[in-house]
């Protein structure tokens, strides 16, 4: 029995536990262990899974054998995130972004069997934990997964306008000046126009 079969059997038991309140998803195995993935095609704005566990503080995530099962919902309050939640990965492109209900949110059409991504980063702020070697396969891949306010500043206004950072880490102070950038000073930016012209390029660095 090796690493292959305790994930599959993981997914199993997330599944069965979780097949009717989160009806739209399953997890399963995929290149990383396991993944969340769509079962039907998904809606832009569906709600797919809600994020849940233990509450904890920073000093009490540092503790835990694996920090990168926490997940920052405060400046210094984290979730130990449990099934099915736990299993979804993260990409530097993602089809999906977690919003103030802490639910994993369709930010397109997504098509039955797509694995389910978010940004880690639209969600981190602490200057403790990265995530080095992402391994997401996009050819938008930063590499390094860090504190979002540490992205090149276009993806940060990308993701600003489009609602899908975390308000622990919009209240941060060193966000102040994107958040009030007037819109044309945005538009201006050059990745903003190309995305503008094209309707779905995202700007370098996403």
């Amino acid at each position: 029995m090796g690493d292959v079969h305790e994930e599959e059997t993981q997914a199993l038991l997330t599944n069965v536990a979780n097949g009717k309140r989160f009806p739209y998803i399953e997890v399963s195995t995929c290149s990383l262990g396991c993944g969340v993935f769509a079962i039907a095609p998904v809606p832009k704005g569906k709600l797919l899974l809600k994020f849940e566990g233990e509450l904890l503080s920073f000093n009490q995530q540092c503790k835990m054998e694996d920090e990168a099962n926490a997940f920052q919902v405060g400046e210094d309050s984290y979730i130990n995130t449990v099934a099915p939640g736990v299993f979804v990965n993260h990409s530097c492109h993602p089809n999906c972004y977690v919003d103030s209900g802490m639910w994993l949110v369709a930010a397109q059409r997504i098509e039955a069997g797509e694995e389910l991504f978010f940004d880690y980063s639209t969600t981190m702020l602490e200057r403790h934990w990265e995530m080095k070697n992402c391994q997401c396969g996009s050819v938008l891949c930063r590499g390094t997964i860090r504190d979002f306010d540490m992205l090149p500043v276009e993806a940060q206004d990308w993701y600003l306008r489009q609602g899908w950072v975390m308000e622990h880490v919009l209240r941060h102070r060193t966000l102040k000046l994107s958040l009030t950038m007037e819109v044309g000073q945005i538009d201006s930016l050059p990745a903003m126009r190309r995305y503008r012209a094209t309707g779905s390029e995202k700007p370098s660095g996403l």
